[in-house]
């Protein structure tokens, strides 16, 4: 249990190149001593320890980014359907008033003469599909 609170130091010797690891506490001194060769050529080597860093949140977009990476496939999936029926209701809302609904398809089919008579009457001249469709 203790050791596992005291560091390991990794060794290495000039003289035969033998490489270990001892556990030594803050206090103690480096080796100098090879165990092998019996030489006073050991050098303490530079371990680079693992340290894994969480970033700090510091705009929406990396909210996001942590959130969406968190969920499955499903609630992807969900989010971009609600994503693009809430992109196209603000683009039916963005457009003017004369352009929504099945009216615009008909009024820019319209010549000059028949959109002032609509504007005068307010009614949409009768196609030859919707007479049928009336005298039927």
């Amino acid at each position: 249990m203790e050791e596992d609170k005291i560091p390991i130091y990794s060794y290495e010797c000039d003289s035969c190149k033998v490489n270990f690891e001892r556990h030594q506490q803050f206090k103690d001194s480096p080796l100098k001593r090879c165990p092998e060769c019996k030489r006073h050529k050991l050098r303490r080597l530079l371990n680079i320890p693992h340290i894994n860093i969480i970033k700090e949140i510091t705009t929406l977009g990396q909210h996001v980014d942590r959130k969406t990476r968190k969920m499955g496939k499903y609630e992807l999936d969900k989010i971009e359907r609600e994503d693009k029926l809430s992109r196209r209701i603000e683009q039916e809302e963005a457009r003017p008033w004369w352009r929504k609904g099945p009216m615009n398809k008909q009024l820019t089919t319209l010549n000059n003469d028949q959109k002032r008579n609509y504007v005068l009457d307010n009614k949409l001249p009768i196609s030859k599909k919707r007479k049928k469709k009336n005298e039927k």
